[in-house]
């Protein structure tokens, strides 16, 4: 009776360990499988809603890759990028948060042009790492607090240099069992210098200015069209008026 039971107990373990695998999130962790998400897990559920936020406006990030529509963005314009992370094993258990800026077409073709990396210890020590080849990034700052037992509020504060032609926000996760996790924000970011916005509106006010001579100049004529109506009929009423009087002295006499 034991014996059985104890191949029971063996059998129920194994089907467990099986189902535990078939969703794990990732084949190359130890123990905790599950991993750090602004969003959904590999099963769809949902664990942060408004995960992603950018300047303010917030966005559910669910699955891969997804696209977001956000404003352009100007050169030296303050940018904030602020990310809800779920840990299951509790905020401690997050070890890593990246944030790149990319020409991203797919896995191989991608073009990374800065990266902002924000790395927590075992003790809690904190380090930003910046990798910024083209120096494109200025003012980077990174702000991490636990909002609740397992989620954190990670704050990315920067402005850009020179303007980025449109480009994709990468997002990578990774806790203390070494369960990583990546979002891609395809064409998310776009920067364009704040000569180019003022030329714009500059041509914006010139358009404006002309349109409005246009319509002046078309009602100037439209009045003169008028005027030199009237004065005509008033030409022409008053030689009606004086061949009147003439045909009336005629037939007096």
């Amino acid at each position: 009776m034991n014996k059985q039971f104890i191949i029971l107990m063996a059998a129920v373990l194994l089907t467990s360990l099986v189902s535990y695998n078939a969703f794990a999130e990732n084949s190359n962790c130890r123990g905790d499988c599950v991993a750090p998400t602004i969003g959904t897990l590999d099963n769809d559920q949902v664990m942060v809603i408004n995960g992603f936020a950018i300047n303010g406006q917030s966005f559910n990030v669910t699955g891969y890759s997804q696209k977001i529509l956000t404003p352009k963005f100007l050169v030296n314009q303050p940018i904030t990028v602020k990310m809800l992370v779920y840990e299951n094993s509790g905020v401690q258990a997050l070890r890593q948060v990246d944030l790149t800026i990319s020409d991203y077409k797919d896995e191989r073709n991608r073009n990374d042009k800065a990266s902002i990396s924000f790395n927590r210890d075992f003790t809690g020590l904190q380090k930003i790492d910046v990798l910024d080849p083209a120096k494109i990034l200025n003012n980077v700052k990174v702000n991490a607090i636990p909002v609740d037992q397992f989620v954190s509020s990670i704050v990315f504060t920067f402005d850009f240099q020179k303007p980025v032609n449109k480009s994709s926000i990468i997002v990578d996760m990774a806790d203390d069992s070494r369960s990583s996790r990546r979002n891609i924000l395809l064409d998310s970011v776009m920067v364009e210098n704040k000569n180019a916005e003022k030329i714009k509106d500059v041509k914006t006010i010139e358009n404006k200015v002309t349109e409005k001579k246009d319509v002046k100049t078309v009602e100037k004529k439209d009045i003169e069209k008028k005027d030199t109506e009237h004065v005509k009929k008033e030409k022409s009423s008053k030689t009606q008026v004086g061949k009147g009087k003439k045909n009336q002295r005629t037939n007096v006499k």
